[in-house]
């Protein structure tokens, strides 16, 4: 296949990854024999960032998982663990039930440790999974107290845990959870593990540090150099790679081949090899393997750490736009618009509203606010209600309970957030009340106006019609939905 036929697809491919929707999975996890709801069920996709624990209902759901085949895991102590392949489709739902069958034989007795023994033998663990410079990297053991210690007849060690270990690394902000196979202390052997990953919370200024770091982790990662074959990157390889690339079966994987193995000339002048099991390996777009076995891994690459790792879901394309990103005025502010159920209310009715932040560049989502104040306020700038909402994903939602106002006069609805601030005010001034305005057939006119005891949001200036089409209505049930523009 020419270079040019390659390119021709991988430029299709790249739209459909960027534009492609994504799936849910969602389900029950059970006891096989009685039925009953399982609590605290560990339901992930390993190497990555899928996850979710079931309630007590045994109900989980993930969300955002992209199209394609996916390894689910299914993780408690004291039950068998369940694996299954799904294939996700786009747009479209997975249910699963999940049965879980109990473990019966009794479990190992840990060794009674002196306090030196077992600081002794954890400082040895930590050398296994972190590396002997453990007390020099900023790495973590969250729950050594989930470790147990099996003492053998040669009085050596076998190490099992008690659910997952977890550890914290701040050097790159992630939280691994560590499923392992049980070991002997000093065998040699290779550990056999599941992990799945969780963004840390940050403190303010971590963030920049953390992408940096992920992004020298991920320049030196197999999954980059995958990824340069897919969409025909190849000055980096001692030989020419000949990529291709084809379709696989099902929608969001693709069947790439390469020369094998591949030897790859990383940054530092350290050399990885690449190479794969069968004729084609089955990867997603961004050169993470569909079945992480199927990829044979040498050199350097073979001293990979997955506590050092990334997820395979690692989005560094993003992380490449956002640190070559401008960061002006114009690119960091935000614009809200608000969906209010109708347009009028009763005192001690509630309020329920939807809000929609518009980035001056979506790449910044995720460095500008957590929290969207809202307020009414009468004419006087007499606060009657403030409340904060949280923002994910760009919009936030609740209910503001209004007061039992019994004076008439205009109330002023307005909603903003502490970076807007750094704006002009008038941006973020809003809707107001009118008591001229017409209420609802239902509503009875002159009463109403006599009482003053209503309020009629009316917008300050109209929303644009390429915005209105972006809101979503609440329930048809409701009054005339009013949309109002807010701006920070």
């Amino acid at each position: 296949m020419s270079y040019r036929i390659i390119f021709s697809l991988l430029c299709f491919f790249q739209a459909a990854f960027v534009t492609g929707q994504t799936s849910r999975i969602q389900g029950k996890v059970t006891d096989e024999i009685t039925g009953n709801p399982l609590q605290d069920v560990h339901i992930f996709i390993p190497n990555t960032t899928y996850q979710a624990f079931s309630d007590s209902l045994g109900s989980f759901v993930i969300t955002g998982v992209p199209e394609g085949k996916w390894e689910i895991q299914v993780w408690r102590h004291g039950w068998v663990t369940h694996r299954e392949m799904l294939l996700l489709k786009a747009g479209l739902q997975k249910t699963l039930e999940i049965k879980l069958s109990q473990i019966t034989e009794l479990g190992p007795q840990g060794a009674d440790l002196s306090k030196g023994q077992s600081d002794k033998i954890l400082d040895q663990l930590m050398e296994i999974f972190v590396g002997s410079d453990f007390k020099k990297r900023e790495i973590a053991l969250l729950n050594p107290d989930k470790l147990l210690f099996e003492k053998l007849e040669d009085k050596s060690y076998r190490v099992h845990s008690i659910g997952p270990i977890f550890f914290s690394n701040n050097e790159t902000g992630y939280l691994i959870s560590t499923y392992f196979e049980p070991f002997i202390l000093g065998s040699g052997a290779k550990i056999t593990a599941n992990y799945s990953y969780f963004e840390l919370p940050g403190a303010e200024g971590q963030a920049p540090v953390w992408r940096k770091r992920r992004m020298d982790v991920y320049q030196e990662s197999p999954q980059k150099y995958l990824s340069d074959l897919m969409t025909g990157v190849v000055e980096k390889f001692e030989t020419n790679p000949n990529p291709e690339v084809s379709f696989a079966g099902n929608p969001g994987d693709y069947l790439l081949s390469f020369t094998k193995p591949l030897t790859v000339n990383l940054p530092d002048g350290r050399k990885g090899v690449l190479n794969y099991s069968g004729e084609k390996l089955e990867v997603k777009f961004n050169g993470a393997p569909v079945n992480a076995e199927a990829l044979l891994l040498s050199g350097v690459f073979s001293d990979r750490n997955p506590i050092f790792g990334l997820p395979a879901n690692f989005n560094a394309e993003k992380l490449i736009k956002l640190a070559n990103l401008e960061k002006t005025a114009e690119s960091m502010q935000e614009r809200i618009f608000v969906h209010t159920d109708r347009k009028h209310y009763w005192p001690e009715e509630n309020l329920y509203f939807k809000a929609y932040l518009n980035y001056g560049n979506p790449l910044m989502a995720d460095e500008l606010s957590k929290v969207l104040h809202v307020e009414i306020l009468d004419s006087t700038g007499y606060q009657w209600i403030h409340r904060v909402f949280k923002i994910n994903g760009g919009v936030a939602a609740g209910h503001l309970a209004l007061p039992n106002i019994q004076e008439s006069g205009n109330f002023i609805l307005r909603a903003y957030t502490a970076w807007g601030q750094n704006y002009s005010e008038g941006d973020f001034f809003s809707a107001y009340s009118d008591p001229q305005s017409p209420v609802s057939a239902r509503r009875d006119r002159n009463s109403a106006r006599s009482s003053g005891r209503w309020c009629f949001f009316q917008t300050s200036s109209p929303m644009k019609e390429e915005n209105r089409s972006n809101l979503i209505s609440w329930p048809s049930t409701l009054a005339e939905t009013q949309s109002m523009p807010i701006f920070r």
